[in-house]
């Protein structure tokens, strides 16, 4: 009995001092980590304090790019502030870009403009004794706005820029000149508007999701001879249905889904540059892909294609 209560007492003392020690490990390592919280807290305090908001060069560009294990980069606009000038008025903008991966952050500044006088259009705003220049458009008014020459100053037309509610679909813009510089047509940008046809310049890279969806006045689009568009995004032209026929330029390389649902005039489609696509789309679960060229088609079998046959499948050339 001896010999067990001693042995007993050896092994309470043991474990007494295995777990003092890890009492000890962890406040150590919970006061290492204050300590590196602390020069964190101190080296951001000195990182604010050296950077500088000077103006420069616009970007008005807005994404998130994603990868499966997170977020990589986060792009966004930060309203600074407005200023009215000849009935127009103007938002100033601060661009920013985070790279989470590089620990990094850029930014850029500009301003946009929401028009009611398209003659008194500023090529750059001074705010708060900032220079800003002017490269968004991001709102007509379609009420007062009947036509509209796009100043060759501005990048991009902003989602739902000329956009009417569709029992106003009488008064609002029926004449939109774009100029060459601009670079990007967004989301719905011309839905349900009144224009009767629409020229693209050579420089538009990219038209969003829905850009003249239920433009149903509208009869011809004309693209550059020279575009650098390369995306088409889906439902672009779904309900023009006044559109009777159509060119897909040379230069692109991704068409969305339902690019022309309920184009009920729709006759004639001409791939610029036919070749071969690659056709892909989810349905009911199941995926579903489809390589096929369209050099020997005519432009009424890609009109059946487009609008039938695969309307629902994205489209991306080989």
């Amino acid at each position: 009995m001896k010999k067990k209560a001693l042995l007993f007492v050896v092994m309470i003392t043991i474990l007494a001092g295995l777990m003092s020690g890890c009492e000890k490990a962890d406040d150590d390592i919970k006061g290492s980590k204050k300590i590196e919280q602390n020069e964190k807290k101190e080296q951001d305090g000195e990182n604010e304090e050296e950077k500088e908001y000077d103006a420069k060069e616009a970007s008005s560009e807005q994404s998130v790019e994603m990868f499966d294990w997170g977020f990589i980069s986060h792009v966004y606009d930060e309203n600074l502030g407005e200023l009215t000038a000849d009935d127009n008025t103007y938002r100033i903008y601060r661009h920013i870009t985070k790279d989470y991966f590089n620990n990094t952050e850029e930014e850029s500044f500009y301003a946009s403009v929401l028009v009611k006088d398209p003659d008194a259009i500023l090529r750059e705003v001074e705010y708060e004794g900032e220079i800003y220049p002017v490269v968004y458009l991001e709102r007509v008014d379609p009420t007062i706005v009947k036509s509209i020459d796009v100043p060759d100053f501005i990048w991009m037309i902003g989602d739902f820029c000329f956009t009417v509610n569709r029992t106003q679909f009488d008064a609002n813009t029926k004449e939109v000149n774009l100029n060459e510089g601009l670079g990007k047509i967004s989301a719905h940008a011309f839905a349900s508007s009144g224009i009767t046809s629409i020229y693209i310049p050579n420089t538009v890279e990219s038209i969003g999701v829905g850009a003249f969806q239920d433009c149903t006045a509208l009869e011809r689009v004309e693209f550059g001879d020279n575009i650098n568009l390369t995306e088409l995004q889906s439902a672009v032209f779904c309900n023009c249905s006044s559109l009777k026929e159509i060119n897909i330029p040379a230069s692109v390389t991704d068409i969305g889904a339902d690019l022309f649902q309920w184009c009920d005039s729709l006759e004639k489609v001409t791939f610029e540059n036919p070749g071969t696509w690659h056709l892909h789309r989810k349905h009911n679960g199941v995926e579903e892909d489809y390589d096929i060229d369209v050099s020997d088609a005519d432009a009424v079998q890609n009109t059946q294609y487009l609008t039938d046959t695969y309307l629902d499948f994205t489209w991306k050339r080989n």
